[in-house]
């Protein structure tokens, strides 16, 4: 009897103490100590920002302010340093201003449409959940205008660029980052008239997005 009794015990102690220690939270994770958390190798980016043109001629035909989308995948390359691929769009609707006197009220709808195209690289400091960061690169840029109250006006190009941001982020968990940016670019497209010999697409953008890393 006391053979047979004394391992029965043993076993309903241990039950009893796995099933406490699971209650307590104290599971297998934390019996033992467990191995450091990866440090996320990838990031994936999405956000939308504010553009300002640089140059004023631009702004008086398509305003201020057009919204602008983008994607970014970054790739750490060592401590605080990531490579950063993007694609960013920029479409807005505008009017044509006549330099000169007009008849009737005279003006045009114009549409225009602008995507980029960007490899660079980008330094971050981590200061607790807190991170700043820099960063600079080139870019691809492919972009057209069009006049849609008359057929056969507009123009379109492709010309390469470059950019430099500034920004800062917060950890919100360990896979999910929010950030705010800023940048400024520059796209010369060798292009221009009479009243604007040389045109830079280049500008101003404040952004706002979320990152997910892995």
């Amino acid at each position: 009897m006391r053979i047979t009794m004394r391992p029965g015990i043993k076993l309903g102690f241990c039950s009893v103490s796995v099933f406490l220690g699971l209650i307590l939270g104290a599971g297998p994770t934390r019996l033992w100590p467990s191995e450091p958390e990866r440090t996320p190798r990838f990031a994936v980016s999405v956000e939308a920002g504010m553009f300002r043109a640089k140059q004023a001629s631009f702004r008086t035909l398509y305003g201020g302010g057009p919204l602008v989308l983008s994607v970014h995948l970054r790739a750490r390359l060592a401590a605080g340093l990531w490579a950063v691929a993007g694609w960013k769009t920029l479409s807005v609707e505008g009017t044509t201003a006549i330099a000169g006197p007009s008849f009737d009220g005279e003006s045009y709808r114009l549409e225009f449409e602008m995507t980029s195209l960007r490899l660079g690289l980008r330094y971050a400091q981590a200061i607790g959940r807190f991170a700043v960061f820099a960063g600079a690169g080139g870019s691809t840029n492919r972009y057209k205008e069009r006049w849609t109250d008359v057929a056969g006006l507009g123009g379109s190009g492709k010309n390469s660029g470059w950019y430099a941001e500034l920004g800062g982020e917060f950890a919100a968990a360990r896979f999910l980052t929010v950030f705010l940016r800023g940048e400024y670019s520059s796209v010369p497209t060798g292009r221009g008239s009479a009243l604007e010999p040389d045109v830079d697409l280049g500008g101003l953008e404040a952004a706002a997005g979320v990152a997910f890393r892995f």
